[in-house]
């Protein structure tokens, strides 16, 4: 849980790792899936669809948005600018988790 932004109305969460975002398909780099609401993020979980090492990952970014964070955002912090490319660009480059429809 990340107390302190639910305290100070923190409007992005960002977490970089060694994946491109969340991925429809984990054999599949090119896979990644865009806009997710916490309903949705919390279904691939349940389904089980998703990497070990990224439902950690997910679950603050639902727990997160749901305490009023204003998105999340899982980026890979092995591709140069991605944290500009994501926060700059309409379509973005990693996974965003908000309450607006994901679609």
């Amino acid at each position: 849980h990340h107390p302190t932004a639910y305290h100070n109305r923190i409007q992005k969460l960002v977490y970089l790792t060694a994946a491109p975002g969340l991925l429809a398909d984990p054999g599949d780099a090119d896979s990644v899936i865009a806009k997710l609401t916490p309903e949705e993020a919390r279904s691939v979980i349940t389904r089980r669809s998703v990497s070990e090492g990224m439902i950690p990952k997910l679950t603050g970014c639902i727990d997160s948005v749901e305490q009023g964070v204003g998105s999340a955002h899982i980026l890979d912090g092995r591709t140069a600018h991605s944290l500009l490319i994501e926060m700059l660009t309409e379509s973005g480059i990693g996974t965003m988790i908000s309450k607006e429809n994901g679609a």
